[in-house]
């Protein structure tokens, strides 16, 4: 008796004949839809007009923002004793001795000190005094707070120094 070699079968699929991925081309298309709609959902409302709109709360979260823009505050934080401060500006030593009442730092926030990182800690560690110079919109302090750093090394307190300083010792740049 004669034994047959197994030979493999191969069936031979014309593009013609193979079968179209209509299923599975459609449940790609509704997952991709239904990713999109749920990443809109919790960021997009729609009026009963049926504009898009943002959210309630990240609408007054933008108020909120745009008004604290309009009430900042231009600050300086002066010495409340005389003693030696620290110094960043300094060229060649890392303190200076200032006396009551002059500046340190010149500054600008829109959330006031504690906003700004200025803890009654901080004060009284520091020995530093928070004083409000100028109020008005974000653009406007900081126009105030350049201004003054660019003009104190002409403040009486910085021309009696032996060293004159280009801004006050607390601030580290022209920012």
């Amino acid at each position: 008796m004669q034994t047959l070699e197994k030979q493999p079968i191969t069936t031979f699929i014309s593009p013609s004949n193979q079968p179209k991925p209509k299923g599975n081309f459609r449940l790609l298309i509704s997952l991709l839809i239904g990713i999109i709609l749920l990443a809109l959902i919790g960021v997009v409302i729609y009026t009963p007009n049926g504009e898009p709109e943002i959210l309630p709360d990240r609408k007054k979260k933008l108020e909120d923002d745009l008004q604290k823009l309009e009430n900042a505050e231009q600050y300086a934080l002066i010495a409340q004793f005389s003693g030696l401060y620290p110094c960043p500006s300094c060229p060649d030593q890392d303190s200076i001795f200032l006396l009551k009442g002059e500046i340190w730092k010149y500054g600008y926030t829109i959330n006031g000190a504690e906003g700004r990182g200025y803890s009654q800690t901080f004060f009284r560690k520091t020995g530093l005094r928070y004083i409000v110079q100028f109020r008005g919109n974000v653009g406007a302090c900081m126009a105030e707070e350049k201004i003054k750093i660019y003009h104190y090394p002409t403040l009486p307190e910085n021309l009696k120094r032996q060293t004159k300083l280009l801004r006050p010792p607390g601030n580290k740049e022209d920012r």
